[in-house]
Order: structure tokens, then sequence, then C-alpha cells
């Protein structure tokens, strides 16, 4: 019985531990997107500086097709939708300012990003997995 009930506390441990670190990873991934999008403005801002062609396809030689948004926060989401929708609004000493402005911008959300992830990674593998020890220890 006791070897039932020790199978059941190193499984609940390790299980609430997986958790902890999936929800760090999540953090990690957010960092990464917004590095991606980071990459993506400067890299379409660099075409445009250019003149290597029209804005949409521009736009197009430039996105990243595996930027998850599911991982994004509202406002970085919305400022990413805003960038993409208002391509070809303007002359392209325009577009180069706009995409200066949103350069800034997705910089700051990555400063954040990574900031939340140094703070919480951390916390999230430790309460998880001391919260797997308090279950196991309710179990005994």
């Amino acid at each position: 019985m006791w070897q039932l009930k020790l199978a059941g506390c190193v499984f609940v441990t390790f299980w609430l531990t997986a958790l902890g670190f999936k929800r760090a990873n999540s953090l990690n991934e957010r960092c990464k997107t917004i590095e991606k999008i980071e990459v993506f403005i400067y890299q379409t801002a660099n075409k445009i500086r250019c003149a290597d062609g029209e804005i949409f396809e521009i736009l197009n030689q430039t996105m990243p097709k595996e930027i998850n948004q599911k991982l994004l926060k509202p406002e970085e989401q919305k400022a990413l939708n805003e960038f993409i929708n208002g391509a070809g609004m303007g002359d392209f000493i325009a577009e180069e300012k706009r995409c200066q402005m949103y350069l800034e911008k997705i910089t700051e959300f990555k400063e954040n990003a990574i900031k939340e992830k140094n703070e919480k990674s951390k916390l999230y593998c430790a309460v998880y997995f001391s919260a797997g020890l308090m279950i196991s220890l309710l179990l005994i």
C-alpha cells in the first residue's frame, strides 16, 4: 500500500513540476516571438529604405510564417496587426518612419517580456514544485 502512495506522490510532484516548466517555457516562447516580430519590422524598414519594390511585396517577403499570436498579449497583437494592416498608406519616407515607430514599440514590448520572463520563470518552477510536494504530503 505504501508503494502505491509513494508512486502517486512522485507522479503528482513530477506532473506539477512539468506544468511549472511548461509555463516558464511559454514565457520564453513569447520572447522569441516578439524577437521575430522585431526582426520582421527591421527587415521591412531596410527593404523600404532601399526601395526594394512595392510595400506589400516587401511585407510578403519579410513576414515570418511561424509567428504564434496566441503567445502575445493583446496590446502586442494589436501593434502587430496595426503595422501589417496600415502598410502602404503613405509614401516610402512615411512608411520608413512608421517602421521606426513600430520598431520602438516592439522593442519596448520585448524588454518587458524579457523582464517578465526573468522574474517569473523561476517562480513558476518553484511554486509548481512546491505545490506538488504539498499535495504529496497531504496524500501521505
